[in-house]
């Protein structure tokens, strides 16, 4: 059997996924990394054959240098950080292994944000937009990776098909500005997650939203990723949940 290798193990996520594996068939445990862990991080990537990292956001540095002295297909969970920051290693990296960039890993949340991308595409600029997100109060980005891939899926589309620019934030105060998608956040209890897209124009209101009971999802999501470059061994490359789910059909799978 494979072995997968946990970055993070510790953490919520990192339970929950290794809890999954030992469920699983077709998989198992190998070497692991967390804050007080007796491996170190290049004995993950030299022992498993997926590395899967559910993290922080300070170790991302590290995890992405590493990968690139020992690579192996990786699926990077953590939210919070920006690709955007080291494009350069990213690029380099893709060039030997596939990679995943998922900041939500469950099936219902990319569903969500495929059919935002295709109403962003569809309705014109007279339809307001706003994205209302909640999570449990210990929850450390604001706002959350997923929020934040539903704007950037957003501001995309209506470039792409309206000439548009539009800027995200939070309402303040003042009348509400043109091409503008309102940010909300609310950070209470032990929410495991919500994330809701209203489009509004002074005829209707179309809402997309996404509820999720258990963490469960997401652990299930991330073994999902791991199926997926085992039976499909796609070419190296940058990667999302959009092919995993075969949403872009065809692309660079051999």
């Amino acid at each position: 059997m494979k072995k997968i290798g946990i970055i993070g193990s510790s953490g919520r996520m990192g339970l929950l996924l290794s809890q999954a594996i030992k469920m699983d068939n077709f998989y198992h445990l190998g070497k692991d990394y967390n804050k007080g862990s007796k491996y170190r991080l290049q004995e993950v990537f030299i022992d498993n054959d997926f590395i899967i990292d559910f993290s922080s956001l300070d170790l991302i540095k590290d995890i992405i240098s590493e990968a690139l002295k020992n690579p192996k297909p990786i699926a990077i969970c953590t939210t919070g950080w920006k690709q955007s920051n080291f494009k350069k290693e990213l690029e380099a990296l893709a060039e030997k292994v596939p990679i995943v960039v998922a900041s939500n890993t469950s099936l219902g949340a990319n569903l969500q944000r495929y059919l935002v991308s295709l109403l962003s595409k569809m309705l014109d600029v007279s339809y307001d937009i706003d994205i209302t997100e909640k999570h449990h109060r210990n929850k450390v980005d604001i706002p959350s990776g997923t929020a934040t891939s539903l704007v950037n899926e957003i501001k995309k589309a209506k470039k792409e098909n309206f000439n548009v620019d539009y800027s995200s934030n939070s309402l303040s105060h003042g009348p509400r500005p043109d091409n503008f998608i309102g940010v909300h956040i609310e950070r209470s209890g032990n929410l495991p997650g919500e994330h809701e897209v209203v489009f509004t124009s002074n005829s209707e209101l179309i809402s997309v939203k996404h509820i999720a009971f258990d963490c469960k999802l997401f652990a299930l999501g991330a073994i999902r990723i791991i199926k997926w470059f085992d039976q499909y061994q796609p070419k190296p490359g940058i990667y999302s949940m959009k092919d995993v789910l075969e949403l872009n059909r065809g692309k660079n799978v051999k």
